[in-house]
């Protein structure tokens, strides 16, 4: 049964992730190899939902209701990536977000997130 888990795993991937997937031992091993990897992309995928919740844009003329609603809409869909709101996960959001873009430090904190994310993209 090993094996044919093994093999159906390795048959619904590109062929440039098998090298990284033949180290691990198990099928399980494999799928938290791939898990991963799709949690760097959700990283990812946080961050520009974070970014979208802090930027709603409001002025004096702003429908308060309406205000709500928008707020209300894009903390939904930040939730929806599946991070807990844990005080390490959030702190680190927090921190990210507050590195200035196309920084020495910005560019080394996003390297990791930027390379895994090109390497998921072929799961």
């Amino acid at each position: 049964m090993e094996q044919v888990a093994r093999s159906i795993l390795l048959g619904s991937v590109d062929r440039l992730l098998h090298h990284e997937l033949y180290v691990s031992r198990t099928s399980f091993g494999m799928v938290m190899q791939l898990k991963t990897r799709l949690r760097t992309i959700n990283r990812a995928a946080q961050l520009n939902r974070w970014f979208r919740l802090n930027r709603i844009p409001t002025t004096l003329e702003t429908n308060i209701p309406e205000l709500a609603t928008t707020y209300w809409n894009a903390f939904a869909d930040f939730l929806e990536t599946g991070l807990d709101l844990n005080k390490d996960n959030l702190l680190g959001i927090m921190l990210q977000s507050s590195i200035p873009h196309n920084t020495d430090l910005r560019n080394e904190f996003d390297k990791p997130t930027r390379d895994s994310s090109i390497l998921s993209a072929w799961v």
